[in-house]
């Protein structure tokens, strides 16, 4: 089983990544639908998923992951974009919610490294 997510702030790019990629791209991208990303892991089964879900603590993630799927690999892809750059994509986004103060305030976690797991920093 594989799993890719990305982590940064929001604007930072992150949709636009993951639905590039290869495998099931499945939407949690919205506060309401957050709320069902760890039903929905628990329902993983053997194949390559792209989840796309706001990641606030993507250590605590991995660790849900890994305890449910011990043998999951997982990509992550760390979008380290400008906060400027971000904040301008946001108020070109057609939300009725904007993002501006934890684009502003979110502080991005050292993600630990661990087996089963890669990394990948976009800049």
């Amino acid at each position: 089983m594989k799993l890719t997510i990305a982590y940064g702030v929001p604007a930072s790019g992150k949709t636009v990544l993951l639905k590039s990629l290869k495998g099931n791209y499945y939407d949690f991208d919205t506060p309401e639908k957050r709320f069902h990303v760890k039903d929905f892991i628990k329902e993983m089964k053997d194949k390559e998923y792209v989840l796309d879900s706001m990641i606030f603590n993507p250590n605590e993630f991995i660790e849900y992951v890994h305890k449910l799927h011990p043998t999951c690999f997982i990509t992550i892809y760390v979008l380290n974009t400008d906060r400027n750059i971000c904040l301008t994509r946001d108020d070109e986004r057609l939300r009725s919610r904007k993002s501006y103060k934890l684009i502003k305030n979110m502080k991005l976690k050292e993600i630990i490294p661990k087996n089963n797991l890669k990394i990948i920093e976009v800049i």
